[in-house]
Protein backbone atom coordinates (compact mmCIF):
# COMPACT_ATOMS: atom_id res chain seq x y z
CA UNK A 1 0.00 0.00 0.00
CA UNK A 2 1.36 3.40 -1.02
CA UNK A 3 1.44 5.97 1.79
CA UNK A 4 0.48 9.62 1.49
CA UNK A 5 4.07 10.68 2.09
CA UNK A 6 5.35 8.35 -0.65
CA UNK A 7 2.80 9.68 -3.12
CA UNK A 8 3.59 13.28 -2.21
CA UNK A 9 7.35 12.82 -2.62
CA UNK A 10 7.56 10.36 -5.52
CA UNK A 11 9.99 11.22 -8.32
CA UNK A 12 8.08 10.67 -11.57
CA UNK A 13 11.06 11.66 -13.73
CA UNK A 14 12.90 8.43 -12.97
CA UNK A 15 9.93 6.33 -14.10
CA UNK A 16 9.50 8.32 -17.30
CA UNK A 17 13.22 8.03 -18.03
CA UNK A 18 12.97 4.27 -17.53
CA UNK A 19 10.00 4.09 -19.90
CA UNK A 20 11.93 6.03 -22.57
CA UNK A 21 14.85 3.67 -22.11
CA UNK A 22 12.67 0.60 -22.65
CA UNK A 23 11.11 2.24 -25.71
CA UNK A 24 14.55 2.90 -27.20
CA UNK A 25 15.61 -0.67 -26.49
CA UNK A 26 12.44 -1.99 -28.14
CA UNK A 27 13.08 0.11 -31.24
CA UNK A 28 16.71 -1.01 -31.51
CA UNK A 29 15.73 -4.65 -30.99
CA UNK A 30 13.05 -4.40 -33.67
CA UNK A 31 15.55 -2.85 -36.06
CA UNK A 32 17.99 -5.69 -35.36
CA UNK A 33 15.30 -8.20 -36.36
CA UNK A 34 14.69 -6.30 -39.60
CA UNK A 35 18.42 -6.11 -40.34
CA UNK A 36 18.86 -9.85 -39.78
CA UNK A 37 16.07 -10.57 -42.25
CA UNK A 38 17.05 -7.97 -44.83
CA UNK A 39 20.81 -8.46 -44.72
CA UNK A 40 21.05 -12.07 -43.56
CA UNK A 41 18.16 -14.46 -44.01
CA UNK A 42 16.90 -12.84 -47.21
CA UNK A 43 20.21 -12.84 -49.15
CA UNK A 44 21.04 -16.36 -47.92
CA UNK A 45 17.68 -17.65 -49.14
CA UNK A 46 18.18 -16.04 -52.55
CA UNK A 47 21.82 -16.93 -53.14
CA UNK A 48 22.59 -20.14 -51.23
CA UNK A 49 20.17 -22.81 -52.42
CA UNK A 50 21.46 -26.01 -50.85
CA UNK A 51 21.18 -27.84 -47.56
CA UNK A 52 23.87 -25.72 -45.89
CA UNK A 53 22.17 -22.55 -47.12
CA UNK A 54 18.85 -23.75 -45.74
CA UNK A 55 20.47 -24.42 -42.37
CA UNK A 56 22.00 -20.94 -42.35
CA UNK A 57 18.65 -19.44 -43.26
CA UNK A 58 16.89 -21.33 -40.46
CA UNK A 59 19.40 -20.13 -37.87
CA UNK A 60 19.12 -16.50 -39.00
CA UNK A 61 15.33 -16.62 -39.20
CA UNK A 62 15.11 -18.12 -35.70
CA UNK A 63 17.35 -15.33 -34.40
CA UNK A 64 15.15 -12.70 -36.07
CA UNK A 65 12.08 -14.25 -34.41
CA UNK A 66 13.80 -14.09 -31.03
CA UNK A 67 14.57 -10.40 -31.55
CA UNK A 68 10.97 -9.78 -32.62
CA UNK A 69 9.68 -11.46 -29.48
CA UNK A 70 12.09 -9.49 -27.31
CA UNK A 71 10.99 -6.22 -28.94
CA UNK A 72 7.34 -7.01 -28.26
CA UNK A 73 7.96 -7.83 -24.61
CA UNK A 74 10.20 -4.81 -24.08
CA UNK A 75 7.56 -2.58 -25.70
CA UNK A 76 5.16 -3.97 -23.11
CA UNK A 77 7.48 -2.83 -20.31
CA UNK A 78 7.47 0.69 -21.73
CA UNK A 79 3.67 0.76 -21.88
CA UNK A 80 3.36 -0.38 -18.26
CA UNK A 81 5.89 2.13 -16.92
CA UNK A 82 4.33 5.00 -18.87
CA UNK A 83 0.91 4.01 -17.57
CA UNK A 84 2.20 3.90 -14.00
CA UNK A 85 3.88 7.30 -14.26
CA UNK A 86 0.78 8.90 -15.79
CA UNK A 87 -1.52 7.37 -13.18
CA UNK A 88 0.64 8.40 -10.24
CA UNK A 89 1.03 11.92 -11.64
CA UNK A 90 -2.77 12.31 -11.65
CA UNK A 91 -3.06 10.79 -8.17
CA UNK A 92 -0.33 13.14 -6.96
CA UNK A 93 -2.22 16.06 -8.46
CA UNK A 94 -5.36 15.07 -6.54
CA UNK A 95 -3.33 14.83 -3.34
CA UNK A 96 -1.84 18.27 -3.96
CA UNK A 97 -5.32 19.70 -4.54
CA UNK A 98 -6.52 18.15 -1.29
CA UNK A 99 -3.61 19.52 0.71
CA UNK A 100 -4.16 22.98 -0.77
CA UNK A 101 -7.53 23.04 1.00
CA UNK A 102 -5.92 22.53 4.42
CA UNK A 103 -6.07 25.55 6.70
CA UNK A 104 -6.72 26.07 10.40
CA UNK A 105 -8.48 24.50 12.18
CA UNK A 106 -7.87 21.58 9.79
CA UNK A 107 -4.54 19.72 9.78
CA UNK A 108 -3.19 16.57 8.11
CA UNK A 109 -0.59 14.21 9.58
CA UNK A 110 2.15 12.46 7.62
CA UNK A 111 0.07 9.30 7.39
CA UNK A 112 -2.83 11.22 5.80
CA UNK A 113 -5.09 11.46 8.82
CA UNK A 114 -7.27 14.59 8.82
CA UNK A 115 -7.84 16.40 12.13
CA UNK A 116 -10.18 19.27 12.99
CA UNK A 117 -9.35 21.36 16.05
CA UNK A 118 -12.80 21.95 17.48
CA UNK A 119 -11.28 23.73 20.48
CA UNK A 120 -11.15 26.89 18.37
CA UNK A 121 -14.04 29.26 18.79
CA UNK A 122 -16.22 28.94 15.69
CA UNK A 123 -19.72 29.98 14.84
CA UNK A 124 -22.16 27.12 14.06
CA UNK A 125 -22.11 27.98 10.36
CA UNK A 126 -18.29 27.93 10.38
CA UNK A 127 -18.26 24.53 12.10
CA UNK A 128 -20.50 23.11 9.39
CA UNK A 129 -18.33 24.61 6.66
CA UNK A 130 -15.07 23.38 8.21
CA UNK A 131 -16.49 19.89 8.79
CA UNK A 132 -17.62 19.69 5.18
CA UNK A 133 -14.20 20.86 3.90
CA UNK A 134 -12.42 18.36 6.14
CA UNK A 135 -14.59 15.54 4.77
CA UNK A 136 -13.76 16.57 1.19
CA UNK A 137 -10.03 16.69 2.01
CA UNK A 138 -10.18 13.25 3.60
CA UNK A 139 -12.03 11.73 0.63
CA UNK A 140 -9.57 13.24 -1.86
CA UNK A 141 -6.52 12.03 0.11
CA UNK A 142 -7.94 8.51 0.44
CA UNK A 143 -8.91 8.46 -3.23
CA UNK A 144 -5.47 9.64 -4.37
CA UNK A 145 -3.59 7.14 -2.19
CA UNK A 146 -5.88 4.29 -3.24
CA UNK A 147 -5.50 5.20 -6.93
CA UNK A 148 -1.70 5.23 -6.65
CA UNK A 149 -1.73 1.92 -4.75
CA UNK A 150 -3.94 0.20 -7.32
CA UNK A 151 -1.90 1.55 -10.23
CA UNK A 152 1.29 0.39 -8.51
CA UNK A 153 -0.13 -3.09 -7.95
CA UNK A 154 -1.39 -3.33 -11.54
CA UNK A 155 2.01 -2.29 -12.89
CA UNK A 156 3.87 -4.72 -10.60
CA UNK A 157 1.71 -7.64 -11.75
CA UNK A 158 2.10 -6.68 -15.42
CA UNK A 159 5.88 -6.32 -15.15
CA UNK A 160 6.12 -9.65 -13.34
CA UNK A 161 4.15 -11.28 -16.13
CA UNK A 162 6.48 -9.76 -18.70
CA UNK A 163 9.49 -10.99 -16.71
CA UNK A 164 8.19 -14.53 -16.83
CA UNK A 165 7.45 -14.02 -20.51
CA UNK A 166 11.13 -13.51 -21.28
CA UNK A 167 11.63 -17.14 -20.28
CA UNK A 168 9.40 -18.39 -23.11
CA UNK A 169 10.96 -21.25 -25.01
CA UNK A 170 11.46 -20.75 -28.73
CA UNK A 171 9.65 -23.62 -30.46
CA UNK A 172 10.64 -22.84 -34.02
CA UNK A 173 7.03 -22.16 -34.94
CA UNK A 174 7.16 -18.51 -35.93
CA UNK A 175 3.43 -17.81 -35.60
CA UNK A 176 3.24 -19.53 -32.21
CA UNK A 177 6.27 -17.69 -30.84
CA UNK A 178 5.17 -14.26 -32.04
CA UNK A 179 1.62 -14.84 -30.80
CA UNK A 180 2.93 -15.57 -27.30
CA UNK A 181 4.95 -12.35 -27.23
CA UNK A 182 2.08 -10.30 -28.66
CA UNK A 183 -0.29 -11.73 -26.04
CA UNK A 184 2.08 -10.51 -23.32
CA UNK A 185 2.27 -7.11 -24.99
CA UNK A 186 -1.52 -6.94 -25.22
CA UNK A 187 -1.82 -7.64 -21.49
CA UNK A 188 0.67 -4.83 -20.86
CA UNK A 189 -1.36 -2.48 -23.06
CA UNK A 190 -4.48 -3.23 -21.02
CA UNK A 191 -2.51 -2.71 -17.80
CA UNK A 192 -1.51 0.74 -19.04
CA UNK A 193 -5.15 1.74 -19.51
CA UNK A 194 -6.22 0.10 -16.25
CA UNK A 195 -3.62 2.02 -14.27
CA UNK A 196 -5.22 5.25 -15.48
CA UNK A 197 -8.67 3.86 -14.70
CA UNK A 198 -7.87 3.79 -10.99
CA UNK A 199 -7.14 7.52 -10.95
CA UNK A 200 -10.76 8.46 -11.58
CA UNK A 201 -12.79 9.22 -8.43
CA UNK A 202 -15.26 6.38 -8.89
CA UNK A 203 -18.00 6.23 -6.29
CA UNK A 204 -17.42 9.80 -5.10
CA UNK A 205 -20.05 12.52 -5.00
CA UNK A 206 -20.20 15.29 -7.61
CA UNK A 207 -18.54 17.81 -5.27
CA UNK A 208 -15.46 15.60 -4.83
CA UNK A 209 -15.40 14.78 -8.55
CA UNK A 210 -15.59 18.48 -9.44
CA UNK A 211 -12.78 19.29 -6.99
CA UNK A 212 -10.68 16.49 -8.51
CA UNK A 213 -11.32 17.70 -12.06
CA UNK A 214 -10.61 21.34 -11.23
CA UNK A 215 -7.33 20.33 -9.60
CA UNK A 216 -5.99 18.78 -12.79
CA UNK A 217 -3.95 20.70 -15.32
CA UNK A 218 -5.45 21.32 -18.75
CA UNK A 219 -3.00 18.81 -20.23
CA UNK A 220 -4.08 16.13 -17.76
CA UNK A 221 -7.74 16.78 -18.53
CA UNK A 222 -7.13 16.43 -22.24
CA UNK A 223 -5.14 13.23 -21.72
CA UNK A 224 -7.89 11.65 -19.65
CA UNK A 225 -10.53 12.60 -22.22
CA UNK A 226 -8.56 10.60 -24.78
CA UNK A 227 -7.61 7.71 -22.53
CA UNK A 228 -10.81 7.15 -20.50
CA UNK A 229 -13.59 8.97 -22.37
CA UNK A 230 -16.59 6.78 -21.54
CA UNK A 231 -15.68 6.62 -17.87
CA UNK A 232 -15.45 10.40 -17.65
CA UNK A 233 -18.89 10.65 -19.26
CA UNK A 234 -20.31 8.45 -16.50
CA UNK A 235 -18.96 10.60 -13.63
CA UNK A 236 -21.28 13.09 -11.94
CA UNK A 237 -19.31 16.28 -11.43
CA UNK A 238 -17.57 16.39 -14.81
CA UNK A 239 -18.73 19.55 -16.65
CA UNK A 240 -21.55 18.99 -19.15
CA UNK A 241 -19.56 20.84 -21.80
CA UNK A 242 -16.75 18.27 -21.49
CA UNK A 243 -19.22 15.39 -21.84
CA UNK A 244 -20.81 17.03 -24.88
CA UNK A 245 -17.41 17.40 -26.55
CA UNK A 246 -16.64 13.74 -25.85
CA UNK A 247 -19.91 12.65 -27.43
CA UNK A 248 -19.15 14.79 -30.46
CA UNK A 249 -21.12 17.21 -32.57
CA UNK A 250 -21.59 15.23 -35.78
CA UNK A 251 -25.10 13.93 -35.21
CA UNK A 252 -24.27 10.77 -33.25
CA UNK A 253 -22.82 9.75 -29.89
CA UNK A 254 -19.13 8.84 -30.18
CA UNK A 255 -19.09 7.58 -26.60
CA UNK A 256 -21.93 5.15 -27.34
CA UNK A 257 -19.84 3.88 -30.27
CA UNK A 258 -16.79 3.30 -28.06
CA UNK A 259 -18.83 1.73 -25.29
CA UNK A 260 -20.52 -0.66 -27.72
CA UNK A 261 -17.16 -1.72 -29.15
CA UNK A 262 -15.69 -2.39 -25.70
CA UNK A 263 -18.79 -4.22 -24.47
CA UNK A 264 -19.29 -6.41 -27.56
CA UNK A 265 -15.75 -7.29 -28.59
CA UNK A 266 -16.47 -11.01 -28.03
CA UNK A 267 -20.19 -10.90 -28.91
CA UNK A 268 -20.77 -13.49 -31.67
CA UNK A 269 -24.50 -12.77 -31.87
CA UNK A 270 -23.80 -9.92 -34.30
CA UNK A 271 -21.83 -12.14 -36.71
CA UNK A 272 -23.47 -12.69 -40.08
CA UNK A 273 -20.36 -13.43 -42.13
CA UNK A 274 -17.21 -15.52 -41.53
CA UNK A 275 -15.06 -12.37 -41.63
CA UNK A 276 -16.88 -9.70 -39.67
CA UNK A 277 -14.40 -7.07 -38.49
CA UNK A 278 -16.07 -4.39 -40.60
CA UNK A 279 -19.54 -5.55 -39.60
CA UNK A 280 -18.46 -5.04 -35.98
CA UNK A 281 -17.34 -1.47 -36.76
CA UNK A 282 -20.58 -0.76 -38.63
CA UNK A 283 -22.69 -2.13 -35.79
CA UNK A 284 -20.79 0.00 -33.27
CA UNK A 285 -21.33 3.13 -35.37
CA UNK A 286 -25.01 2.26 -35.66
CA UNK A 287 -25.20 1.88 -31.86
CA UNK A 288 -23.99 5.47 -31.64
CA UNK A 289 -27.08 6.63 -33.49
CA UNK A 290 -25.91 6.75 -37.11
CA UNK A 291 -28.94 5.84 -39.24
CA UNK A 292 -28.79 3.29 -42.04
CA UNK A 293 -28.30 4.63 -45.56
CA UNK A 294 -30.40 3.13 -48.34
CA UNK A 295 -31.55 0.41 -48.48
CA UNK A 296 -32.94 0.88 -52.00
CA UNK A 297 -30.19 0.35 -54.64
CA UNK A 298 -31.18 3.30 -56.79
CA UNK A 299 -31.90 5.81 -54.03
CA UNK A 300 -28.62 7.11 -52.72
CA UNK A 301 -25.78 5.73 -50.59
CA UNK A 302 -25.82 2.18 -49.25
CA UNK A 303 -24.86 1.42 -45.66
CA UNK A 304 -27.19 -0.97 -43.83
CA UNK A 305 -27.23 -4.41 -42.21
CA UNK A 306 -30.06 -5.78 -44.35
CA UNK A 307 -32.67 -5.85 -41.62
CA UNK A 308 -35.93 -7.70 -42.22
CA UNK A 309 -37.37 -8.86 -45.52
CA UNK A 310 -36.92 -7.88 -48.29
CA UNK A 311 -33.55 -6.40 -47.28
CA UNK A 312 -31.96 -9.53 -45.83
CA UNK A 313 -28.40 -8.94 -47.07
CA UNK A 314 -26.23 -6.15 -45.63
CA UNK A 315 -24.76 -3.64 -48.04
CA UNK A 316 -21.17 -4.09 -49.15
CA UNK A 317 -20.08 -0.97 -47.24
CA UNK A 318 -21.47 -2.54 -44.05
CA UNK A 319 -19.34 -5.69 -44.20
CA UNK A 320 -16.39 -5.04 -46.52
CA UNK A 321 -13.48 -3.00 -45.16
CA UNK A 322 -12.43 -1.44 -48.48
CA UNK A 323 -16.02 -0.55 -49.32
CA UNK A 324 -16.56 0.84 -45.81
CA UNK A 325 -13.43 2.98 -46.07
CA UNK A 326 -14.47 4.37 -49.45
CA UNK A 327 -18.07 4.92 -48.40
CA UNK A 328 -17.23 6.84 -45.21
CA UNK A 329 -14.76 9.12 -47.03
CA UNK A 330 -17.21 9.69 -49.89
CA UNK A 331 -20.02 10.63 -47.49
CA UNK A 332 -18.68 13.24 -45.09
CA UNK A 333 -15.81 11.47 -43.34
CA UNK A 334 -12.23 12.72 -43.28
CA UNK A 335 -8.88 11.02 -42.81
CA UNK A 336 -6.95 12.39 -39.83
CA UNK A 337 -3.25 12.08 -38.92
CA UNK A 338 -2.26 9.57 -36.23
CA UNK A 339 -1.44 12.40 -33.84
CA UNK A 340 -5.05 13.62 -34.03
CA UNK A 341 -6.77 10.25 -33.53
CA UNK A 342 -9.41 10.10 -30.82
CA UNK A 343 -11.87 7.52 -29.48
CA UNK A 344 -14.69 6.81 -31.91
CA UNK A 345 -12.53 7.07 -35.04
CA UNK A 346 -12.21 4.07 -37.36
CA UNK A 347 -8.88 2.49 -38.27
CA UNK A 348 -8.59 0.91 -41.72
CA UNK A 349 -5.55 -1.33 -42.30
CA UNK A 350 -3.92 -1.56 -45.74
CA UNK A 351 -1.80 -4.42 -47.10
CA UNK A 352 1.33 -4.20 -49.26
CA UNK A 353 -0.83 -3.59 -52.34
CA UNK A 354 -2.53 -0.61 -50.77
CA UNK A 355 -5.81 -2.48 -50.33
CA UNK A 356 -7.88 -2.09 -47.17
CA UNK A 357 -8.31 -5.54 -45.62
CA UNK A 358 -9.31 -4.89 -41.98
CA UNK A 359 -11.16 -2.38 -39.78
CA UNK A 360 -11.21 -1.60 -36.06
CA UNK A 361 -12.34 1.11 -33.63
CA UNK A 362 -10.09 3.58 -31.82
CA UNK A 363 -11.18 3.19 -28.19
CA UNK A 364 -8.43 5.11 -26.36
CA UNK A 365 -5.28 7.16 -26.85
CA UNK A 366 -2.92 7.05 -23.86
CA UNK A 367 -0.82 10.04 -22.75
CA UNK A 368 2.29 8.58 -24.42
CA UNK A 369 0.44 8.90 -27.76
CA UNK A 370 -0.20 5.18 -28.18
CA UNK A 371 -3.43 4.54 -30.08
CA UNK A 372 -5.49 1.72 -28.58
CA UNK A 373 -7.82 -0.14 -30.91
CA UNK A 374 -10.58 -2.66 -30.32
CA UNK A 375 -11.54 -5.23 -32.93
CA UNK A 376 -13.67 -8.30 -33.57
CA UNK A 377 -12.58 -11.79 -34.71
CA UNK A 378 -10.18 -12.19 -33.21
CA UNK A 379 -11.36 -10.04 -30.34
CA UNK A 380 -8.83 -7.54 -29.01
CA UNK A 381 -9.51 -4.82 -26.44
CA UNK A 382 -7.42 -1.64 -26.27
CA UNK A 383 -4.60 -3.30 -28.22
CA UNK A 384 -1.53 -1.16 -28.92
CA UNK A 385 -1.31 0.02 -32.52
CA UNK A 386 2.38 0.92 -32.27
CA UNK A 387 3.25 -2.43 -30.71
CA UNK A 388 1.40 -4.37 -33.39
CA UNK A 389 2.93 -2.47 -36.30
CA UNK A 390 5.78 -4.89 -37.02
CA UNK A 391 3.68 -8.06 -36.85
CA UNK A 392 1.10 -6.43 -39.12
CA UNK A 393 3.84 -5.52 -41.60
CA UNK A 394 5.27 -9.03 -41.52
CA UNK A 395 1.82 -10.57 -42.12
CA UNK A 396 0.50 -8.12 -44.72
CA UNK A 397 3.62 -6.58 -46.28
CA UNK A 398 2.67 -3.17 -44.89
CA UNK A 399 1.58 -1.52 -41.66
CA UNK A 400 -0.05 1.42 -43.41
CA UNK A 401 -3.31 2.59 -41.91
CA UNK A 402 -5.97 5.22 -42.46
CA UNK A 403 -7.73 6.78 -39.47
CA UNK A 404 -11.14 8.03 -40.54
CA UNK A 405 -13.37 10.41 -38.60
CA UNK A 406 -16.89 9.50 -39.61
CA UNK A 407 -19.31 12.36 -40.30
CA UNK A 408 -22.37 10.86 -42.02
CA UNK A 409 -23.73 13.36 -44.53
CA UNK A 410 -26.78 11.18 -45.13
CA UNK A 411 -27.79 11.58 -41.47
CA UNK A 412 -28.17 15.33 -41.89
CA UNK A 413 -30.23 15.16 -45.06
Amino acid sequence: MVTMAQLRDVNLTSWRDAARGWLTLSQHTRQAALDIRDQGAGPVSDAWRDEVGQTAYDVLNKLAIEYDMAADVVKGAQLVLDGLADAVEIAQRELTSALSLVARPISVTEDGTVHVDLAMTLAPAEVEQVTKRAATIEKMICDAVEAASQADQTAAQALDKLRHGTELAITGDRDHDIDQALALQEDASLAQVNALHFTLPHGQGPDVVAAWWNGLTERERQELQLALPTELCDLDGIPDTVKADLRGHDGYDRMAVVKYALDHVEDTSIDKWPSNCTQFVSTALSAGGIPAAGPYPLLGPQWHDGGDWPFTNPSRAWVNSQASHDFMLDHGGTEVPRGEAKPGDVIYFRNGKGEVYHAAMVTAVTPDGDIKYTQHTPGRTDSTLDGRASSIRDDQGSNDIAIVRVKPDWAAS
